[in-house]
């Protein structure tokens, strides 16, 4: 099943993979069953897509943590140290959902990683599994790597790109 990226939207592509989804669990067409190599190479901009929105949706959740309490935070003096990093957290969080000047806040939000593990989890040991810090490790690199691929076609970023370029 060949799916031409250009011509067909998203709704064609998640039709085509439940189809092969329900082929696999009759088990018509095992072969089809197996990633092929072609497969995720056509899905990755729906993929990083995803990425971009769960990672921003759970960095929302750490802000909103500490700047309001919620879902199990304590919340902290909006003017610290830790309040700006709440802030950094919900809004940077909440643009790069939404793929909104996706690079410049993952840079920041990368950069406010960075300085967590450094101030919080490294004194603590040198290694993140030891010292708490997997997850500011993981989101900063997350974030860096966001930042150098920008926000990707499904995105408010690429709508306003396309809208430019239309206009010319």
């Amino acid at each position: 099943m060949t799916i031409n990226a250009e011509k067909e939207g998203i709704g064609t592509r998640i039709s085509a993979i439940v189809a092969v989804s329900e082929q696999c669990q009759s088990g018509v067409g095992a072969v089809s069953c197996v990633v092929s190599k072609e497969m995720l190479p056509r899905l990755a901009p729906y993929l990083y897509t995803a990425l971009r929105i769960v990672a921003g949706a759970l960095f929302v959740f750490h802000g909103l943590q500490k700047l309001f309490g919620w879902f199990g935070g304590r919340p902290v003096d909006f003017t610290s140290l830790l309040g700006a990093a709440g802030f950094i957290e919900t809004i940077g969080g909440a643009l790069i959902a939404v793929g909104l000047f996706t690079q410049p806040i993952a840079f920041i939000a990368s950069g406010e990683m960075a300085v967590a593990y450094f101030r919080a989890h490294l004194p603590r040991g040198p290694w993140p599994i030891e010292n708490g810090g997997e997850l500011a490790a993981l989101y900063c690199f997350l974030f860096l790597y966001m930042a150098a691929m920008g926000s990707g076609r499904l995105s408010l970023d690429g709508i306003l790109r396309s809208g430019r370029d239309s206009r010319r």
